[in-house]
């Protein structure tokens, strides 16, 4: 090895170059001189921190090579010996070299050229080597971000700072088991958005798909398990939490401005929802004034013209049931129509919605979600401002005192632990009050809109009524069939048990089956008080059971 190539001086900032810390590394500089360089890097940092950038980035080159590269290759042939000849045919058909063959050619021969120095040659092996190192950092494994920061450059991205008055509008696709619906949902920048606090429920899921939610529940978490990785223009975040009604959750991030794109929610009955954002729109505006309509009692008549007013004519003018169905259809989409206490009438120039919201912070999503439809007026009162009300649909569990349940003894045998008995009994009577809630609001559809209210409505208009009928359908189906755990606690059927129920057909005698169904589970499991005996009221909740099965489908739009 000549020594005269060997042998460069520190350069006129008294710091080896990149040749001198390569060469270094690769124990080729003479004794003396790689003593000076091992000097040099002991005392300072900058070289020191070079010289193991180095050190790294041949060890990742080296860590890809092995580990992705050369797995994927091809394994060589059986017989080897047989390579020479399959090369010769493949030449002799007139194919070339591949390209691997032809740029692997050009590297051997111009490290074997003897004119180039072996500092160039060096020098060329390092800028191949960063360029695979920046291929493997930052294109095949990239440095990941925290789960923190990912989630809130993401909830930043969809909820900015207030710095000007911004309106948000989203509209997400909400898949929780064979339901798919799309939903919208508003918020204003600067402050908490409305209903991002994930529940536990996803049949009734009513949460937006923001990172916010995302990261309210993962700040709940002690000790959760992350992955952060990023696939071509996403990130993705999988958490894994170590207890809770949720076992899982990923959020899906786009790359460039991190906004958050889908949301994957599994729970720990495996039970998913799956949210994918169809739009998102961020408009300026003035600030909001306060809704004066929504202080306004329902009967208050509306007040008159002013005199010197334009001609009624030239007013724009709202057509009364396309803002009703509008209104209903925006309660159901956030399922407030089964589960608040809400009435819906009509003034001379305006739907209104009154009540008493269940919360104060339900309040704030009802006057955010329904406060701006056009020809929608609200009057709903916070709970602290009511007397009394009346729930979405009168249950009997509470009304009449408690007793020992009917079937206490089988529940006694089946769940020998108290909190058994109590998680069993709570979801009974959860899945009994959604069937009736649920039930309560498709009877209220089916009663407002007859056949010559719906010819009265366009097109679209009615594919959402169709829409609100089968969702709510599906819902009590649904909260129906769990409950077919209890029929293994019923006990055996009389001799004589009554025929099977032949309703009517309907949507009134579906919510007259649900409503007896939800008293039967009240008095089998939760203990209200009834006339019926044990066997009697097993009887009649398994023919009520499946005929709510039976007419759910036959209603069915």
């Amino acid at each position: 090895m000549s020594t005269e190539t060997l042998k460069p001086e520190f350069g006129a900032d008294q710091h080896p170059d990149e040749t001198q810390l390569l060469l270094a590394l690769e124990r080729e500089l003479p004794a003396a001189e790689a003593a000076a360089v091992e000097r040099h890097i002991g005392t300072c940092w900058e070289c020191r921190a070079r010289y193991h950038e180095m050190h790294r980035g041949i060890l990742t080159f080296v860590e890809y090579r092995d580990k992705l590269y050369l797995p994927e290759l091809e394994s060589a042939p059986q017989d080897f010996r047989e390579f020479p000849s399959l090369l010769n045919k493949e030449a002799a058909e007139g194919r070339g070299p591949g390209l691997a063959d032809r740029i692997w050619s050009r590297i051997r021969s111009f490290f074997s050229f003897p004119r180039i120095s072996l500092q160039v040659r060096w020098a060329s092996a390092t800028a191949a080597i960063m360029v695979a190192v920046l291929l493997w950092t930052q294109v095949l494994s990239p440095a990941n971000l925290s789960a923190s920061e990912l989630l809130t450059r993401a909830a930043q991205a969809q909820n900015p700072p207030a710095t000007t008055h911004r309106k948000v509008h989203q509209r997400a696709r909400v898949r929780s088991g064979k339901t798919e619906t799309v939903r919208e949902f508003e918020w204003e920048t600067g402050s908490p958005i409305p209903g991002a606090k994930w529940g536990s429920d996803p049949d009734n899921w009513t949460a937006p798909m923001t990172a916010e939610g995302f990261s309210e529940w993962h700040d709940s978490l002690s000790g959760p398990r992350d992955k952060v990785k990023k696939s071509g223009d996403r990130w993705t975040l999988d958490t894994v939490a170590p207890s809770g009604p949720i076992k899982e959750a990923s959020i899906v991030i786009h790359a460039g401005d991190f906004h958050p794109m889908e949301q994957h929610i599994r729970f720990s009955d495996d039970r998913r929802v799956d949210l994918e954002e169809v739009s998102f729109d961020m408009a300026e505006q003035a600030p909001a004034a306060p809704v004066v309509a929504q202080a306004r009692p329902v009967a208050t008549a509306p007040t008159a013209a002013p005199p010197q007013s334009q001609p009624a004519a030239s007013q724009p003018s709202i057509n009364l049931d396309e803002a009703e169905l509008d209104l209903r259809y925006a309660m159901f989409v956030q399922h407030v129509d089964a589960d608040e206490d809400l009435q819906i009438s009509r003034v001379a120039d305006a739907v209104v919605v009154s009540g008493t919201a269940s919360s104060a912070e339900r309040l704030r999503q009802l006057q955010g979600n329904l406060g701006g439809l056009s020809g929608v007026h609200l009057s709903i009162s916070a709970p602290a401002q009511a007397v009394g009300g009346a729930g979405a649909a009168p249950s009997q569990k509470g009304s009449s005192g408690s007793s020992v349940p009917l079937l206490k003894d089988r529940l006694d045998s089946a769940f020998p632990t108290a909190q058994g008995r109590r998680d069993f009994v709570d979801s009974c009577l959860a899945f009994s009050d959604s069937a009736l809630s649920h039930a309560f609001a498709l009877r209220k559809l089916a009663e407002r809109y007859s056949d010559s209210d719906r010819h009265l409505l366009k097109p679209e208009s009615q594919n959402k009524l169709n829409e609100m009928l089968r969702g709510h359908l599906e819902q009590i189906t649904a909260a129906n069939a769990k409950l077919d755990t209890l029929l293994d606690l019923l006990p055996p059927s009389q001799a004589n048990r009554a025929g099977s129920v032949n309703p009517r057909a309907g949507v009134a005698a579906l919510f007259d089956l649900v409503q007896r169904q939800d008293s039967l589970v009240a008095a089998l499991v939760a203990g209200t008080r009834t006339t019926d005996t044990a066997v009697a009221a097993a009887d009649a909740f398994r023919v009520g059971h499946e005929a709510i099965t039976r007419l759910g489908g036959e209603l069915r739009p």
